[in-house]
C-alpha cells in the first residue's frame, strides 16, 4: 500500500463534487472551483493510476496521460460554458479513453482470460497454467473423470480461440 492511492481517492471525491454542482446548476456556467473539481478530479485519478503503475510495473500508460492532459485543458472551457455541456465533455473524454483501451487491448485481454480459464478449469487455481503460445496436447490421464472432462473442455476452448 502507498500514498499514491490518496490521489485516486481525491480524484473521485473531486469528480463527485463537480458532478453534483453541474447537476444542481445545469443551465449556467460553473464557478471556478466546481469547474476545476469536475475536470481535475478525473485527471487526478488518472495521474494517480499512472503513478501507481509506474511504481509497480515501471511503465507509463500514455493514453491515460493524454486523457488527463485533455481534462486539465478543459477547465477554462468548463468554466465558460453551461454546466451540463461541461459535464458532457468530461464524460466524452472518459468514454473515449475507455473505448480506446477496450478496442486496443481486446486481444491481450482475451489471451489472458484464456490462460486464467485454463488455470481455473484444470488446476482449480488462478495460476495461468500453460501459455497459449505453446501448443501442447492434453494427454494427461489423472484417473479423475471430472478433471479430464474439464481438461478436454479447455482444449476445445484453446483450439477455437487459437484458430
Amino acid at each position: 500500500y502507498s500514498y499514491i492511492h490518496f490521489f485516486m481517492i481525491a480524484g473521485i471525491v473531486l469528480l463527485a463534487l463537480g458532478t453534483k454542482k453541474s447537476l444542481l446548476d445545469s443551465e449556467e456556467p460553473l464557478k471556478l472551483v466546481p469547474a476545476i473539481a469536475l475536470c481535475a478530479g478525473p485527471a487526478l485519478y488518472l495521474l494517480g493510476h499512472i503513478a501507481f503503475r509506474l511504481r509497480n510495473v515501471g511503465t507509463v500508460n500514455r493514453q491515460r496521460l493524454v486523457a488527463a492532459i485533455v481534462l486539465v485543458a478543459l477547465i477554462p472551457v468548463a468554466h465558460a460554458i453551461d454546466a451540463l455541456p461541461a459535464l458532457a465533455l468530461v464524460t466524452a473524454v472518459l468514454v473515449a479513453l475507455v473505448t480506446y483501451e477496450h478496442v486496443r487491448f481486446a486481444e491481450q485481454r482475451a489471451a489472458k482470460s484464456c490462460r486464467l480459464s485454463w488455470g481455473l478449469l484444470v488446476d482449480g487455481t488462478m495460476d495461468p497454467g500453460l501459455s497459449p503460445a505453446e501448443p501442447h496436447p492434453l494427454l494427461v490421464r489423472s484417473g479423475d473423470p471430472e478433471r479430464e472432462d474439464r481438461a478436454h473442455t479447455v482444449r476445445v476452448i484453446l483450439l477455437r480461440t487459437a484458430g
